[in-house]
């Protein structure tokens, strides 16, 4: 397990994100690469692919969702609407092997 210090050991690193659902959107998933984060955990993502699902009429029936995906580029996220985090597990597995070989 990686024990976090803060988010700049993650810069560079693909992170699968999860939105909060909001009037519109039923989900909403983000896939980039994190380029930077500021002091409100916001962060700043590049590269990256949306996907969203969301009710065509209204009632949220398996017969009138739509899936969306579209690629955005570079994307802020605001702290507040981050449902979870998830990290490609080759990343952890390259932070794993830098923190053993740092350690005195």
């Amino acid at each position: 397990m990686v024990e976090i210090q803060d988010l700049k050991s993650f810069i560079g690193s693909l992170l699968f994100i999860d939105l909060r659902p909001t009037q519109v959107y039923l989900e909403r998933h983000l896939c980039g690469t994190l380029v930077a984060s500021d002091n409100n955990l916001n962060l700043l993502i590049e590269n990256t692919l949306e996907t969203t699902k969301q009710k065509i009429s209204s009632k949220a029936t398996a017969n009138n969702i739509s899936e969306l995906k579209r690629e955005l580029g570079l994307v802020s996220v605001p702290f507040g609407e981050i449902k979870s985090i998830k990290i490609a597990t080759s990343d952890i597995q390259k932070m794993e092997h830098a923190q053993a070989n740092c350690k005195v």
